[in-house]
């Protein structure tokens, strides 16, 4: 028969609180109820159960053989198969002892689970709250009898969803030591291996081998440090140190440094086979990147952001860190101070030229001050502005390949003011008319200044100065209104549809500038001249932000908002979200479609009816002969739940900006089964009628590990195919340690 104690200490079943005897405080108690199959006890607040004992708490379980629970200390000493849940961590142990209070253990034969950690020890005790003190234990993340890594510590401190620090540590595949640490720290939600290597060989480095160590202070300070080795180009290395306190104070600093053999002095640069992979404005060996990005908090509503960079050429991520090269071909350089308020924003902004081989328009400083819209007191009108000024110089890079062309500089004030009128009609019809005034002045103008001179991009003209001043209306309107529709009627559970609403919402915003009363852009000499694109720019101030370039305009932009919606665990879920524009350029000055005063018909589509099948799509429609085409589409669709595939198209044609492509890919991904795997991608240009690129890669599951064999071939236009095979080796319990083989490129 089995006996059941509801031991509810002092507390009724109306929740009374329990008042603790003299000196002890005095708490609410917390029900616990005690289950067993076997004899039990209670005399004196002390409590006995044998025999399948289960505890239960509100947050607590606890199961163990054999139970002695104190109600005034809320300690239980547990013996036997004993397995404590408390929130998502799990013990286990033989002897335990557990305070349901504090949720302090102390324990011998010590076993822990407070995911995606995995501890174990000789024995465990609890210094503080949410804290363990395991002595001479092992910790992994690998959920398995037999883990396929571990790392044997001294003493082992684990603060369940926070970090875990050892001491004293050996790291070990299998049963295997390969490594040893005086100390590591692993933040439970990091991921890095604690080690990872690459080896492999191409034709620009011959045979390398890359280290990469990953460390952790604690939750907030991680780093890594790089260790590598090229045949052909010598030693290489750096430190990545990495700060966080939340997301609005952080900091990486970036170290990297090479000795390259390839541009060693004492021999012909220009001549034998790795000719080819120098660059001719790189003039040293000493090649090196150093990187510091913070964001920090200074004061209340004012943050620093920094971002500053300094490179020993153009080309030293290129070589060393090709996918950053690809993000970012120029860094940035600046720091800005920003004080935030729901009214104003005020912005310290200084930009320099750190690397001078790239062209960099600097700001020191920039001071700007931006008024967001607000309603005028108890008026129906609203106020905008931004004013500034700015101490710019404009520092062009050097080339071995291209003269040398001579900087200039000037003071701008800038200020910018509008009037809106935002007001519904009929309630259904918004319009918001707009008014604005626009004051600029340049201390020089810049047009005296010679275009090429021997003494530099440093150089800056010192001839004189020609002031020019410039004064620029603008009238504006929007309006919009949205119109629906709905299908409650329509319905299909196999597709997820429970009503239809179809939402229109028609728009029409248009800008006028009349010819500015002063200087024009073609007589300044500017600084943030608008920049090319194949897209539309923004055509209201402030938006519009090229201010040197602000010319005679006349644009009305126009187009239709759809949206079709049903209903989803009672959220609108969006069937298909389309927006249709264009705009009309009166001047033909703004838009880039030819000779046309019609520009380019946009389309911005995304329609996603399930969660595995989406379509996006870009698209730029000509709509006279000598303007370009534009259309990015992609397609994923998962078949099933074995196989996916991802069909896309990039295709542009009569830009003056890109060559035409016509470029289509395909990747296929199919699981065979919970071992095997497979996953094929395909480009092929059409615009050339050849393969730009193909690549075919099977997936083979170890336990432990996933093995990866992949073949590619790119297209390289007048070099030979790139082909590449290459072995992958991943330890699936952290999955950024990669053991991996390349062949000959």
């Amino acid at each position: 028969m089995k006996w059941v104690i509801l031991a509810l200490f002092f507390v009724l079943s109306t929740g009374a609180a329990y008042s603790a005897p003299d000196g002890e405080g005095t708490s609410t108690a917390t029900p616990i109820e005690i289950t067993c199959d076997g004899e039990n006890t209670f005399f004196g607040g002390i409590t006995t159960a044998e025999d399948n004992v289960v505890v239960r708490t509100k947050s607590d379980v606890v199961y163990c053989d054999r139970l002695t629970y104190n109600s005034k200390t809320k300690t239980a000493i547990c013996k036997g198969n004993v397995r404590i849940y408390s929130g998502d961590e799990v013990y286990r142990g033989n002897t335990m002892i557990y305070n349901f209070e504090t949720k302090e253990i102390q324990s011998a034969d010590f076993r822990g689970a407070a995911f995606p950690a995995f501890v174990a020890g000789e024995d465990v005790i609890t210094p503080g709250f949410n804290h363990y003190r395991i002595r001479n234990g092992f910790f992994t993340t690998d959920n398995r009898e037999v883990p396929a890594y571990k790392m044997r510590a001294q003493t082992i401190e684990l603060y369940p969803n926070d970090v875990v620090v050892m001491k004293n540590i050996s790291v070990y595949i299998g049963s295997v030591p390969v490594l040893w640490l005086p100390i590591y720290a692993q933040p439970l939600d990091d991921q890095r291996s604690a080690y990872q290597w690459t080896a492999g060989y191409n034709s620009a480095f011959g045979p390398y081998f890359y280290n990469k160590y990953n460390w952790a202070w604690d939750k907030r300070l991680k780093g890594t440090v790089h260790l590598d080795v090229r045949e052909k180009r010598g030693f290489a290395g750096g430190v990545d140190t990495e700060y966080k306190k939340d997301d609005a104070n952080k900091a990486l600093f970036r170290s990297y440094y090479a000795q390259d053999n390839l541009y060693s002095a004492g021999g012909d640069l220009n001549s034998g086979p790795d000719a080819k992979y120098r660059y001719p404005d790189v003039n040293s060996d000493n090649r090196y990147r150093v990187s510091f990005k913070n964001n920090m908090v200074v004061g209340p509503d004012l943050s620093m952001v920094s971002d500053i960079n300094k490179w020993s050429d153009p080309y030293v991520t290129l070589d060393y860190f090709e996918n950053e090269y690809q993000q970012e071909r120029q860094p940035d350089n600046y720091v800005s101070l920003v004080q935030y308020s729901p009214h104003y924003t005020l912005t310290l902004l200084g930009r320099a030229q750190l690397n001078n081989f790239f062209e960099t328009v600097e700001r020191k400083p920039e001071l700007q001050l931006a008024i967001q819209r607000q309603k005028i007191g108890n008026l129906p009108i609203s106020y905008e502005g931004e004013s500034s000024v700015t101490s710019f110089t404009r520092r062009f890079g050097t080339s071995s390949t291209a003269p040398v062309e001579i900087g200039y500089s000037a003071y701008r004030y800038d200020t910018f003011h509008q009037i809106l009128y935002p007001k519904q009609y009929a309630n259904w019809l918004n319009v918001t008319p707009r008014i604005g005034l626009r004051g600029t002045y340049w201390s020089d103008d810049n047009r005296t200044i010679g275009d090429y001179k021997d003494s530099g991009p440093d150089s800056i003209g010192d001839q004189r100065k020609d002031p020019r001043g410039r004064f620029v209306p603008n009238l504006g309107v929007e309006s919009s209104f949205k119109v629906s529709r709905v299908w409650t009627d329509v319905e299909n559970k196999d597709l997820g549809i429970y009503g239809i609403r179809h939402v229109a919402e028609p728009f029409v915003n248009a800008q006028y500038i009349p010819k500015a009363f002063g200087a024009s852009p073609d007589d300044i000499r500017g600084f943030d001249d608008r920049l090319a694109s194949t897209r539309l720019a923004p055509i209201n101030f402030p938006d519009y932000n090229s201010i040197d370039s602000i010319d005679r305009q006349a644009v009305v932009r126009h187009g239709v908002r759809n949206k079709i919606q049903t209903k989803r665990d009672g959220q609108n879920w969006d069937l298909v979200d389309w927006v249709l524009y264009a705009d009309l350029d009166v001047d033909k000055n703004f838009t880039r479609a030819g000779n046309s005063s019609y520009s380019n018909l946009f389309s911005d589509m995304q329609i996603k009816p399930l969660p595995w099948l989406t379509f996006n799509s870009q698209t730029s429609w000509a709509l006279v002969d000598e303007s370009y085409s534009e259309y990015n589409n992609d397609i994923s669709f998962q078949v099933t739940r074995s196989y996916k595939f991802t069909l896309g198209n990039r295709y542009i044609s009569d830009s003056d900006l890109f060559p035409n492509s016509n470029l289509y890919t395909l990747t296929n991904f199919y699981r065979l089964n919970e071992h095997w795997q497979f996953q094929s991608y395909h480009a092929f240009e059409a615009d050339g009628g050849h393969l730009q690129e193909q690549s075919y890669t099977v997936y083979r599951d170890l336990s432990a590990w996933l093995m990866a064999i992949t073949f590619k071939e790119r297209y390289l236009n007048d070099r030979q195919n790139e082909l590449a095979i290459y072995l992958s080796m991943t330890l699936k319990a952290f999955p950024s340690v990669n053991l991996t083989t390349n062949p000959v490129q």
